[in-house]
């Protein structure tokens, strides 16, 4: 039986040749997972967007899958590029909040309540209040399990850039988490 990298690696070069039957096995390997990223990265009540931003990662990847067979792993570039996507439909989200605040004089995001709710709902509740740089770094170091050097890489940062967002991250996380419940 081949190694997973070398399996991914054939997979990659049938994909590269046009096989379709190589891209859906690769979504079916790897999508489930960059889903699971999208969601945390964007919020976890946020399923529709998460699906939408790992398909437009996918069909970058069918369009285009001589880029991604020539640098070899293929996860690394998933996490990346859905990332990127994500950070895309966060800028675009606020810029449409910002129209509509201009439109009309009242919020158009009331804050939910979580009164009641278990433990695990609470922290996603606050990774989801936390900045994007905060949520990203937490979700790819505590969720995605990825080493420093991985998600500096991922997000094109130094080394010291993780840490120090990891620290302010976990700080911010602990300040939402203490607060008073609603």
């Amino acid at each position: 039986m081949a190694e997973p990298a070398e399996s991914e690696m054939l997979l990659l070069q049938r994909l590269r040749h046009g096989e379709r039957a190589a891209f859906d096995e690769l979504a079916r390997l790897h999508g489930p997972r960059r889903v699971r990223l999208a969601q945390r990265l964007l919020g976890y009540g946020r399923h529709d967007e998460a699906t939408d931003a790992v398909q437009e990662v996918f069909a970058r990847l069918l369009a285009h899958p001589r880029r991604i067979a020539d640098r070899g792993e293929l996860g690394p570039w998933l996490t990346t590029v859905v990332t990127n996507q994500c950070r895309t439909q966060q800028r675009r989200l606020l810029s449409r909040l910002k129209l509509l605040r201009n439109w009309s004089a009242q919020q158009p995001v009331a804050e939910e309540s979580d009164g009641g709710v278990e433990t695990d709902e609470r922290v996603r509740r606050a990774v989801g209040r936390l900045r994007q740089s905060d949520r990203e770094v937490i979700v790819l170091y505590h969720l995605e399990e990825l080493s420093i050097d991985r998600i500096a890489s991922t997000l094109n940062v130094s080394w010291n850039a993780v840490e120090v967002r990891l620290h302010r991250a976990r700080k911010r996380l602990k300040e939402i988490l203490e607060e008073p419940q609603r």
